[in-house]
């Protein structure tokens, strides 16, 4: 039997339409109602964007969701040398 997994982009993605903005109260709903109806994977820009956006992240990562909490990212050598990673995407 094959699974679906599904990947939803609402937290990257979502804020490049003009005149929106997500406060963080806004991502942690967002991301715990993406979660209730079952998406594997959250994208989330990617944590050396700004500080912003890294504690974000980590309180995505605090929920303890049953989706991955996955960031977009390039990497280059002087971006890899950053200590971006997060305990919930080791």
């Amino acid at each position: 039997m094959r699974s679906l997994a599904i990947l939803d982009t609402t937290l990257r993605e979502g804020e490049q339409f003009i005149k929106t903005f997500f406060t963080l109260e806004h991502r942690l709903q967002i991301a715990s109602l993406l979660d209730a109806l079952g998406v594997t994977f959250i994208e989330v820009p990617s944590p050396v964007s700004s500080p912003e956006t890294q504690n974000a992240i980590e309180a995505l990562c605090e929920l303890n969701l049953n989706a991955h909490i996955v960031p977009m990212c390039a990497v280059s050598r002087p971006m890899s040398r950053r200590h971006w990673i997060l305990p919930c995407m080791a």
